[in-house]
């Protein structure tokens, strides 16, 4: 788990299937020092960790990611310089118990990671 460790939710909003989210991401973290040393980035995988478990946060549920039909790193985060992010997902839940989600890491000039993809719910 990523929550309060590698990162924490500072604002969240949740309105019928839409989640808008403040992310503080712990600059200190250790994984910065191996990712990369002296230009410290956020790991992609990280970022989907971080919309997962945000996500887990809302619907009270825990989820497995099933599908991912799009995903997108389109800029680092450098957490030396941006160590605050918005998260946007958008999701419907079906009949066959899963979630088709829509999502990333935005802030008010970058949008960092786009996902579009289906989580099981556990």
């Amino acid at each position: 788990m990523l929550l309060n460790n590698f990162f924490s939710i500072t604002e969240i909003n949740h309105n019928q299937g839409a989640v808008k989210a403040s992310l503080s991401i712990h600059k200190e973290h250790p994984v910065f020092n191996g990712h990369f040393p002296g230009q410290p980035i956020v790991p992609g995988v990280c970022m989907l960790q971080m919309l997962k478990e945000v996500l887990e946060t809302q619907i009270k549920a825990p989820v497995k990611l099933q599908s991912a039909d799009f995903l997108k790193f389109l800029k680092f985060i450098n957490p030396q310089e941006t160590n605050t992010v918005n998260l946007e997902l958008q999701y419907i839940k079906t009949e066959n118990n899963t979630l088709k989600v829509n999502g990333g890491l935005v802030d008010a000039d970058s949008v960092y990671f786009k996902f579009k993809g289906i989580y099981e719910m556990r």
